[in-house]
């Protein structure tokens, strides 16, 4: 799982504008998701997903219950905190399988709503998640000054 984290990490940081593009310290991130993964297994307001073919991890997805009201979300919601799928498996309805579990979660525990986060530059992502009945909400902008 960890493996699959720091190379989805990766590809994504790849697909940043140059301006905003900086080296993954990758080490020291398979430490942090390692540590994460391992906490999110034992938190009953986490469900981490997996998908696996032959053995071999080729999905994941953790989703967190948020319990407080944030601007815009009434508590309890479900934030899908990652959704990534190896690259050689991409295109096969593995996203797509692991959106409707987590959302199958979410129904079961009295959730109605779930959010996420997707960077503008993900375009598969964003395909995928409008593919699902997600819209989005707000819009965050960045700057690198320097």
């Amino acid at each position: 799982m960890t493996a699959l984290h720091v190379a989805s990490a990766r590809d994504l940081a790849n697909l940043l504008p140059g301006a905003l593009r900086t080296p993954m310290r990758e080490p020291l991130h398979a430490e942090l998701t390692r540590g994460e993964l391992a906490k999110a297994l034992e938190d009953a307001d986490s469900a981490l997903l997996v998908a696996e073919t032959g053995g071999k991890v080729v999905g994941l997805a953790l989703a967190i219950v948020e319990r407080h009201t944030d601007d815009l979300i009434d508590a309890p919601f479900l934030t899908v905190e990652y959704l990534e799928t190896d690259a050689a498996f991409r295109g096969r309805g593995i996203g797509r399988a692991l959106m409707h579990e987590v959302e199958a979660i979410a129904e079961a525990r009295g959730i109605t709503t779930l959010e996420l986060l997707v960077w503008s530059c993900n375009t598969a992502a964003i395909a995928l998640y409008e593919s699902l009945g997600y819209s989005p909400l707000e819009m965050r902008m960045v700057k690198r000054l320097g």
